[in-house]
């Protein structure tokens, strides 16, 4: 070999070593981008991941937040009720809607149009009308809150419609608003039965 031919294999070594250190580069830097996406699309997803599970938190604390807003004022709703209680002032509606009040002293006993949307609840069981006679106990409890017999037909009512979750709501209001009150003893009885309680 020459020293012509042995500059030229020299010169093609040389070029081959500049264009393989070349591509060795450009190869390692491809390859640390992609490394590096790599590990921002994770940290992204990670990050994406805490954010959804602080706003999940964020929704539990604040139904918490409202859950307890609520208990607060049912409590002093009790505690107000309770002190009228101890007075020896009481204001109820009986089974049939007959109101009656007492004060330190006196009872007085009062038959009102309460007393009309009874019968009718009563006539409308009794002819299976269930669609009216829902109407007229959702609209009675929202003229008298306080009577309980419309929460009771408005649960028998849509026990017979098929509308248990309702009917169940219904009762379970009576039931925990009426303790032992032999009056309402059927809310109770029905509520077992829809409950599957023997």
């Amino acid at each position: 070999m020459n020293l012509e031919s042995c500059q030229t294999f020299s010169s093609i070594v040389l070029w081959v070593g500049i264009a393989l250190t070349a591509a060795g580069t450009i190869g390692s830097q491809y390859i640390a981008k992609r490394v590096e996406r790599q590990k921002e699309q994770k940290a992204n997803d990670k990050q994406q991941e805490l954010i959804s599970q602080n706003q999940k938190l964020l929704e539990k604390i604040e139904l918490y937040q409202r859950d307890l807003l609520e208990k607060d004022k049912e409590i002093k709703e009790l505690d107000r009720k309770a002190k009228i209680a101890s007075r020896g002032i009481t204001s109820i509606y009986d089974f049939n809607g007959t109101k009656r009040q007492t004060t330190p002293g006196s009872a007085k006993v009062s038959v009102g149009p309460e007393y009309d949307v009874f019968k009718q609840m009563v006539e409308l069981e009794k002819a299976k009308d269930f669609s009216k006679l829902i109407e007229l106990c959702e609209e009675q409890i929202k003229k008298t809150p306080d009577w309980l017999t419309p929460y009771l037909f408005l649960g028998v009512a849509y026990a017979n419609t098929g509308e248990k979750d309702k009917a169940i709501a219904n009762l379970r209001y009576v039931v925990d608003n009426a303790p032992g009150d032999p009056a309402y003893a059927q809310a109770e009885k029905l509520l077992q039965q829809l409950e599957g309680i023997p």
